[in-house]
């Protein structure tokens, strides 16, 4: 006779053995087989303790090996992010020294042309040698003179006050960017139509920090349909995920 494996089990199928089997059953045979049975059961092999300290101890080492591996994650995460951060940077620094070499060579250039100046070729001459040293002290002062004369000369001489002004804050720039920001807002109020003028201050406000006064000007080259505006940092600054 077989043995189911649980205990309700074997009582129901004994029971309905001795009743079908009552006389066979308390005869010394029948005594013999109960008891054989009995002794059946109650030696049945239990699983043996370490069995269940192995599966606790398994479930210990899946959290461990778990919490490892997710720290492993989080850093290869953050070392991604880290190079995102480096390339993004490296791009807008390539954008920006681009934007401020066109910017300068435009102004260089421009300089042989002012000779509306007193003793004009005398002064570009000597403008010209000393931006070449790196010294452009001479050149901003041409600029400078030629924006304040053309500011004399009414409003229809504006737009070349402007672009003098924004000589000067090109040449500023290397080595003073408070000068050079300042150069740029007077060109935009000399010419608020020009996108120009507004892309180069809002691209020097946007480097120093002053992310406001950067995403106005930036808006304003956006409302003149201004070319530069895709290159720009700043146009960037209301987009979802920038840190501003």
């Amino acid at each position: 006779m077989d043995t189911p494996g649980d205990f309700p089990t074997i009582l129901s199928q004994l029971w309905a053995w001795v009743v079908e089997g009552r006389e066979w059953l308390f005869s010394g045979a029948g005594v013999v087989v109960l008891v054989a049975l009995f002794r059946r059961f109650k030696t049945r092999p239990h699983p043996p303790e370490h069995s269940l300290v192995t599966i606790q101890n398994t479930d210990q080492a899946v959290t461990e090996a778990i919490k490892a591996l997710r720290q492993e994650l989080e850093r290869k995460e953050q070392a991604l992010t880290d190079a995102r951060q480096r390339e993004t940077a490296a791009q807008e620094r390539e954008r920006s020294l681009q934007a401020d070499l066109t910017a300068l060579k435009a102004a260089i250039a421009a300089i042989p042309e002012q000779t509306e100046i007193p003793d004009a070729q005398a002064r570009i001459a000597e403008a010209l040698t000393a931006a070449a040293d790196g010294n452009t002290v001479l050149a901003e002062a041409i600029f400078s003179e030629v924006e304040a004369r053309n500011v004399t000369e009414g409003q229809a001489a504006y737009q070349a006050a402007a672009e003098a002004a924004r000589h000067r804050g090109a040449l500023a720039f290397l080595h003073d960017t408070d000068k050079a920001i300042a150069a740029y807002r007077r060109a935009t109020e000399l010419d608020p139509e020009n996108a120009d003028g507004w892309n180069r201050l809002g691209q020097l406000l946007y480097r120093t920090g002053a992310l406001d006064d950067a995403e106005t000007a930036y808006r304003k080259v956006e409302s003149l349909g201004g070319p530069e505006q895709s290159d720009a940092p700043g146009s960037r600054l209301r987009q979802p995920g920038h840190p501003l």
